[in-house]
This record gives structure tokens, C-alpha cells and sequence, in this order.
């Protein structure tokens, strides 16, 4: 089956929002300093696999047993317009010298991962450990987004699983049937240990980096606890400046029990 364009993609987000199949709003914690560049620039980043704190994180073992017809489609799906003679003399490589083909695995998933962009997200703005974690201890912000305004760079939000299971999959077999998605799948996979994060995830392919989105799709700062108050104030002069008159403001605070309640500035 044929991967959807971009367009097809977006318009699969579009009838999944509007048939309950997507969260939304999706939340970002993150520190002020990071905001201050979100609202200048108009843009998000997108994290490496290598940027993220768990070192497990996406890992999967590989299979490396692949058959001959299995390296065989791979090598002339891969380079369909070279010649006979030199696809032969790459298929007499790999399959004579097994560590050639490990070789290659690895370096291909290597690649595929080093250009992955992934942004992370979340469906609650009043987690204790997340504030912790992400927003600078309580003192950065908790960012809303309504992906509906934003088709393209929230396209598509995949809810992350969380078990201590290790990924197993054969890059080869998997390239031949699916163009290697398995790869992305350990992506939507952590331990156990983070479920608290109720992490959703977008992907881009060749992504990784600063991405321009639409700022209307930013709905609501919500403050933390100990965020300075001056610095409350600059982000809104700063949204004021910019002319963000769709961004509200909140604050999360602690009622008389202990409990987390976010009030509107």
C-alpha cells in the first residue's frame, strides 16, 4: 500500500479530530526561555532520539536473518535504476559476507534515526511531575495547542505505550512490506517507568530541528506556580507586541487542600 502524501495525511488528522480520534488540546511543558523563542519565531523543535534523557528510549534489538530472496527485493527496491550487473554484485556481497549485511542494517537505521524529528507532547496540564520535570521546576509554563489549526505539524499524534517489553523486528523484512515503519514503532514505546508523562507523539521524516507551525494553533500559557512574575509580565508584553490576541493566560496554583487548580490571569 501506497504512503499517503501529505495533503491525504492532513486530511486523516482533520476527520479523526473531528470524530473524536485525537486528543486535543495537546499540552508542552516547557521552560520561559524556550517560550520566548516559540513566540518570537513561530516555531517548535522537534528533539533527536539522541537528545532524549532515557537512554533506552526507542531501543529495539535487530534479526538479522534474512533469506536471499529477502536481501535480494531489498537491494532492488532500494536502487531500482542501476544496472543488472552491479545489483548482482552487491546481492553476492552481502549475502557472502553476513557482517557486510549487519553492517548495513545498522548503518540504515542509524541514518533513519539521526533525521527523525520527534515532538513531544501531552494530554494534562496539571501534572505535578511533569511541572517538575519539564517546566523548569515549576517556575516555566505549560503550553496549550489546538492541532486543529495546524494540520501539517501536528499530523499525526500517536499515543505512546508504556511496558518494559523490548522491541524485536527484521529491518530487511520489514523494509520489503512496509517501507520500514517498523522502525518508528519502538519510537511509541517507553519503560514503564515514565507512564506518568501520558505522552502523545509527532514524527517527522527528515525533520529534526527548528519547524515553523501556525502560532494560532497556541491557545493558552499557562504559568507555573513559582514562574517570576516578571517574567509573567514579559510574556504577555511580548504576545501584546506580537499582536497574539488569541493566546489567554492561566496560572496554576494550590488550593487549601493541596490541590492543583489553574486559574485564568
Amino acid at each position: 500500500m501506497a504512503a499517503f502524501n501529505p495533503v491525504e495525511r492532513q486530511r486523516l488528522l482533520a476527520y479523526g479530530l473531528q470524530h473524536g480520534q485525537f486528543p486535543n488540546p495537546l499540552y508542552k511543558y516547557t521552560s520561559v526561555a524556550n517560550l520566548r523563542l516559540i513566540l518570537e519565531n513561530q516555531t517548535l523543535k522537534f528533539s533527536r532520539i539522541s537528545e532524549f534523557n532515557d537512554k533506552r528510549e526507542c531501543f529495539a534489538t535487530l534479526d538479522f536473518n534474512c533469506t536471499r530472496s529477502d536481501w535480494a527485493n531489498y537491494i532492488v527496491g532500494l536502487n531500482p535504476k542501476l544496472p543488472i550487473r552491479q545489483l548482482a554484485a552487491m546481492f553476492n556481497s552481502v549475502v557472502s559476507n553476513p557482517d557486510l549485511g549487519r553492517q548495513w542494517i545498522t548503518a540504515a537505521i542509524k541514518d533513519t534515526n539521526r533525521n527523525l524529528g520527534i515532538l513531544c507532547l501531552t494530554v494534562r496540564n496539571d501534572n505535578n511531575l511533569m511541572w517538575a520535570h519539564y517546566a523548569d521546576s515549576h517556575r516555566g509554563v505549560c503550553l496549550q495547542f489546538d492541532i486543529s489549526r495546524d494540520l501539517d505539524t501536528f499530523c499525526f499524534p500517536k499515543q505512546v505505550i508504556y511496558d518494559d517489553k523490548v522491541r524485536r523486528f527484521n529491518y530487511i523484512r520489514s523494509w520489503n512490506l512496509r517501507k520500514g515503519a517498523d522502525v518508528t514503532e519502538a519510537i511509541f514505546h517507553k519503560s514503564a517507568d515514565w507512564a506518568y508523562e501520558q505522552e502523545y507523539r509527532v514524527v517527522r521524516i527528515d525533520g529534526a530541528g527548528i519547524v515553523p507551525f501556525d502560532i494560532a494553533a497556541l491557545r493558552n500559557i499557562c504559568f507555573g506556580i513559582d514562574t517570576p512574575a516578571a517574567e509573567i509580565a514579559e510574556i504577555r508584553a511580548l504576545c501584546q507586541r506580537k499582536n497574539y490576541t488569541h493566546i489567554s493566560f492561566s496560572q496554576i496554583t494550590l488550593d487549601e487542600d493541596g490541590n492543583f487548580v489553574i486559574e485564568t490571569l
